[in-house]
C-alpha cells in the first residue's frame, strides 16, 4: 500500500481506534434490495455458521477485544440483524460497556424486545435503524421505535431506503418521525439484490433525494467518484473485523485471525486508497484528507457526531440547501442525468463457444461462476447467479431475463451491462449490454435438487430459455 508520509495521523487520534464488525448474516428480514446473503436459522448438518458466536463463544470475543491497545473507540456491529442472539448479544453488550473503552454504533431492525437488556446501561449503545415496509408495518415499527426508546437506547439515525417498493412511505414516514425528534434521513438505494443492476432513478425518487438525503453521503452512493490512488487517513487507525476472527487494516491488507496471529500493525500516515471507488461508509468519506466535499477536521467520528451533522443539516434546511449542498446536489443531478451504465467488478466465465449466433431470437448462457451446474445451498438461503442474454435478430434486443426455481418465479432482471467477450464471440457490436446479475432468495424446499432456469424475453415478445443450473438443498 502507498504510505502518504506528509499526512501523518493527527496527534489528537493516536489513541483512537475505528472498528467495523460484521457480526453475523442471520436475519429475520428478506429485503429485495439487501446485498447481505443472510441466513435464516441453524441446522445440526451445517456447522460453522454465518454467525460470530458459532465460529467462537462470547467469551473469547470479549477478550479479544480487550487486545486492542487505544483508550478511544467506535465500533460498529452490524449484520444480518445482531440482536437476533438473545443469549450471547446482551453478555457481548454488557462486557464491551464494562471494559469503558468503547462507544457502540449497532445497526438493526428493531424486531426485538428492549427488555432483554435491562442492567444493561444503554445510553450508550447507539442504534442505527432502517423502516422496511416490505417487512413490517409502520404502526409496529412506530411503537417498537418509541419502546426502544423509552427503554434508555440512543436512536443515532432512522431512515429509510429509497427503494422503489418505499417511495410511497418514505415521505410521510420521515416527516412525522422528524417531528417526534428522531434524526432522520433517506438513504439513496445502492445497487444491490434484485436491484444489482439497476440504474433509473425516477423523478419521485431524486425529489425525495433532495428533501431528505444528507447531501455528502448521497453525492458518494450515487455519483460514486474516483478515489484510487487518494489519501486517506481511514486505515491509519481503523480495521475490518470479520464474524470468522478475521482482522485487516480497514479496507485494505491482508486477513489474519485476531485469536491466533493478534492484530495487524495499523500505518500511522494517510494511505493511497486502493479501490476504484471508496465503499462509501460515512466513517471512510470523511477520512480522505483534503475532501472539498467535507471540509471538517478529522475526527473518529463517533455515534454522537453523527447524529449531530445530521440534526445540523436539517435545521439548516429550514431556511434553506446551503450553497455547498446545493452544489452537491447538482452534481448529482447532472450524473442521473448521464446515466452511465456500471459495471461489475466480478470476474465472469467467457461466453460459451458456439459456432455462428443461434436461430432462436433469444439465447445466452449461466456462468459457471464455481465451475458446476450445481448449486450447493439451504432452504430460504440468498445465491448470487449472473450470465448474459442477446437475441439474434438485430433491432429486437433483450429486455428482461426472468428467474426460476422449481418453476418459482425468484427475480426479474431489466438493465444490463457490457460483457465484452459475447461481442467477440459473436462478432455484433450491439450485443455489448447482454450480462445480467441478480441476488435472489431461494423459496422454501425441501431437501432435494431442483431446476433453477432464465427465461429471456426480446423487445419483440420472442422468449427462450437459457440452459439450465441446479441447486442442491442440503437442509
Amino acid at each position: 500500500m502507498t504510505s502518504f508520509e506528509q499526512y501523518p495521523l493527527p496527534a489528537h487520534l493516536h489513541d483512537s481506534a475505528r472498528i467495523y464488525w460484521m457480526m453475523s448474516e442471520w436475519c429475520n428480514y428478506s429485503c429485495e434490495y439487501c446485498g447481505v446473503p443472510v441466513f435464516f436459522k441453524k441446522s445440526a448438518i451445517r456447522g460453522r455458521q454465518r454467525h460470530a458466536f458459532d465460529h467462537y463463544p462470547v467469551g473469547q470475543w470479549l477478550e479479544a477485544f480487550k487486545s486492542f491497545p487505544q483508550n478511544d473507540i467506535s465500533l460498529v456491529i452490524t449484520g444480518g440483524e445482531p440482536f437476533l442472539d438473545r443469549k450471547n448479544f446482551p453478555v457481548l453488550l454488557a462486557g464491551l460497556l464494562a471494559d469503558g473503552r468503547f462507544r457502540i454504533r449497532v445497526y438493526t431492525n428493531l424486531s426485538w424486545n428492549p427488555a432483554d437488556y435491562d442492567g444493561i446501561d444503554k445510553s450508550q449503545i447507539h442504534l442505527n435503524t432502517t423502516f422496511h415496509p416490505s417487512q413490517t408495518s409502520f404502526p409496529e415499527y412506530h411503537r417498537r421505535l418509541k419502546k426502544i426508546r423509552d427503554a434508555g437506547f440512543s436512536l443515532s439515525h432512522v431512515g429509510v431506503i429509497l427503494a422503489p417498493e418505499n417511495l410511497d412511505f418514505a415521505e410521510s414516514v420521515l416527516t412525522q418521525l422528524e417531528s417526534e425528534g428522531f434524526p432522520i434521513s433517506a438513504g439513496p438505494m445502492m445497487p444491490a439484490g434484485r436491484y444489482m443492476n439497476r440504474q433509473e432513478r425516477t423523478e419521485r425518487e431524486r425529489d425525495l433525494i433532495r428533501r431528505f438525503s444528507y447531501p455528502l453521503s448521497a453525492f458518494f452512493s450515487l455519483t460514486r467518484p474516483v478515489t484510487k490512488g487518494l489519501a486517506c487517513y481511514h486505515p491509519a487507525f481503523s480495521y475490518r473485523l470479520h464474524l470468522d476472527g478475521g482482522v485487516n487494516i480497514a479496507c485494505i491488507g491482508a486477513r489474519q485471525n485476531i485469536f491466533t496471529d493478534g492484530l495487524p500493525e495499523l500505518p500511522r500516515t494517510a494511505v493511497g486508497c486502493p479501490h476504484e471507488h471508496c465503499e462509501g461508509c460515512p466513517e471512510m468519506i470523511r477520512a480522505i484528507v483534503n475532501l472539498p466535499e467535507y471540509g471538517k477536521p478529522l475526527s473518529i467520528f463517533h455515534p454522537q457526531e453523527a447524529t449531530r451533522e445530521i440534526v445540523e443539516y436539517r435545521t439548516s434546511r429550514r431556511s434553506g440547501i446551503l450553497p455547498h449542498d446545493q452544489e452537491l446536489f447538482r452534481i448529482i443531478e447532472e450524473h442521473l442525468d448521464s446515466r452511465p451504465v456500471p459495471v461489475p467488478d466480478s470476474v465472469f466465465i467467457p461466453a460459451a463457444d458456439i459456432e455462428g449466433v443461434p436461430q432462436a431470437p433469444p439465447f445466452g448462457f449461466i456462468d459457471k461462476l464455481a465451475g458446476s451446474d450445481v448449486i450447493e445451498a439451504f432452504s430460504r438461503d440468498r445465491i448470487h447467479l449472473s450470465g448474459w442474454a442477446a437475441s439474434s435478430r438485430i433491432g429486437e434486443p433483450v429486455r428482461s431475463v426472468k428467474l426460476f426455481v422449481n418453476e418459482t418465479q425468484v427475480a426479474s432482471i431489466e438493465s444490463f451491462y457490457p460483457r465484452p467477450e459475447v461481442v467477440d464471440a459473436f462478432h455484433r457490436e450491439d450485443l455489448l449490454q447482454s450480462g445480467w446479475q441478480a441476488l435472489f432468495y431461494l423459496p422454501t424446499l425441501e431437501r432435494g435438487e431442483y431446476p433453477i432456469t432464465a427465461m429471456a424475453i426480446t423487445a419483440g415478445g420472442n422468449s427462450g430459455n437459457l440452459p439450465s443450473f441446479r441447486v442442491r438443498i442440503l437442509d
